[in-house]
Formats: C-alpha cells, structure tokens, sequence
C-alpha cells in the first residue's frame, strides 16, 4: 500500500463491546460527521 492510498479516520474502534457500542450511537447522534471504523474479530454473535 502506497502513502497514496492510506486512508485516514477519526477513530478507531476495538472490539464491539458494550463501550464501543455505546460510542457508536453516540457518534450517529452528533450533528456532524465523524469517520469511525470498528473491528471486530466475530463475524457474528450468537444469542
């Protein structure tokens, strides 16, 4: 990957637990766009 082709966020995310969660709403409910990017090792959560 070149210095060209990086691409830069806001924040990043680790893990989609409960604070991480709870960061993300909190990030949809502001008035301006923030570019966030969360990782998670699961593909999918069981109940």
């Amino acid at each position: 990957m070149s210095t060209s082709d990086a691409h830069l966020h806001d924040l990043a995310g680790i893990g989609f637990g409960p604070s991480n969660l709870a960061l993300a709403i909190a990030l949809r409910e502001l008035d301006r766009p923030v570019d966030a990017d969360f990782l998670e090792k699961q593909q999918r959560f069981e109940q």
